[in-house]
This record gives C-alpha cells, sequence and structure tokens, in this order.
C-alpha cells in the first residue's frame, strides 16, 4: 500500500487554490482578460442593450460537434459593450438528474468583448445602425476568410431588448464584472 505524505499533500493543495483564487479573482473584476468559446449545444443569449462597432452580418454554414453541419448567420463585432447579459446552456438527460439548465448572468453594463463571432439559428430585438452597406462580399471586409457569400456591414450598432438563439460563439477577449453562475434542474432559459 501507499502512503499519502501529507505535507506534500498540503503544499501542493495549497499552491493550487492560491493560483486559481487569483486567475478568478482576476477574471470576476475583469482585470484579467479571458478568451471564450462554446460550441456543441444551443444557448440561449438575453441582452438588454448593446452598443457595438464594426458589425458584419452573413449567412454561412457551421459545423458543431454534436448536431453536424448546421445553417446559422453569423454576427461579427470587432467590439461591443453590453449590458444585463444572460447566456443560458441546457444538459439534457444527465443520470439520475434529468435536465439541468447553466446560467451565466452578468448585471448592469459589466461586459466587453473584443473580435466576437456569434452564429445564431435565430436573433430578435431592436437595433438602430449608423452607416450600412448590404450586399457586399463578406471576403472583402477582412472578417471572413473563405466566405463566398454576400452580407450586410455597418460602422456603429445598438440593439435592445435581444434575444440570440446561439449555435457557436466565439470572442478573442471577454471582460465580465460582477457575474454568476447558477445550475437550475429543468429545461429552461434566459
Amino acid at each position: 500500500m501507499g502512503s499519502v505524505r501529507k505535507r506534500r499533500f498540503a503544499a501542493y493543495t495549497a499552491v493550487g487554490l492560491i493560483g486559481a483564487t487569483f486567475l478568478g479573482g482576476g477574471i470576476a473584476t475583469g482585470d484579467l482578460p479571458m478568451n471564450l468559446s462554446i460550441s456543441g449545444e444551443s444557448s440561449v443569449a438575453t441582452i438588454a442593450s448593446g452598443n457595438a462597432q464594426n458589425v458584419t452580418v452573413y449567412a454561412r454554414e457551421v459545423k458543431t460537434t454534436t448536431k453536424g453541419d448546421l445553417p446559422s448567420v453569423a454576427i461579427s463585432l470587432e467590439s461591443a459593450q453590453l449590458s444585463d447579459v444572460c447566456l443560458s446552456t441546457v444538459a439534457h438527460g444527465l443520470p439520475f438528474i434529468g435536465d439541468v439548465t447553466m446560467y451565466v448572468r452578468v448585471p448592469g453594463n459589466n461586459t466587453t468583448v473584443d473580435n466576437l463571432v456569434v452564429d445564431a439559428s435565430s436573433l430578435g430585438g431592436s437595433i438602430k445602425t449608423g452607416p450600412a452597406q448590404l450586399g457586399l462580399d463578406v471576403s472583402a471586409t477582412g472578417q471572413a476568410e473563405g466566405v463566398v457569400t454576400a452580407g450586410k456591414t455597418v460602422q456603429e450598432a445598438t440593439m435592445t431588448q435581444a434575444r440570440i438563439d446561439v449555435i457557436a460563439l466565439n470572442a478573442s477577449a471577454l471582460s465580465m464584472k460582477n457575474f454568476t453562475i447558477d445550475v437550475d434542474k429543468g429545461d429552461t432559459t434566459c
């Protein structure tokens, strides 16, 4: 039988907890940007309001890990400031539990994001845009390499009461302050 060296175990555990505390604290206060990529399970995002710069919207097909290729509306934002964000994802059929929904909620104007690309199956809300171009070749904008399709682009957009059915989401940098993560039993959304 092996034995556990209690002092060594305690030292490794302390170092790990201290490191996790610094990383988690830095992300929670917005001092440490984090990369975010969610794919494979459908999610619902709601946003009370948002201001975005250099927005491009175009149709494409996205590969998912669980459902294969899906048609989507790709929304590319260079940067955005979002308020009252909620993101919910459901895990279906967990053993002994059933369906479980995870929520990430960020109150107020505490979310900023850079180089965001959202693939959505649907999008709703109200929008106001600055100068807009319709029908341009998306590959010419430099935002979507290898995409040969017509798209729409605006320099500035303001959206309110948005609801997005997310297929995939990628961002190069995300800052969230005062966020909470909750889990509830059942299949619900934001």
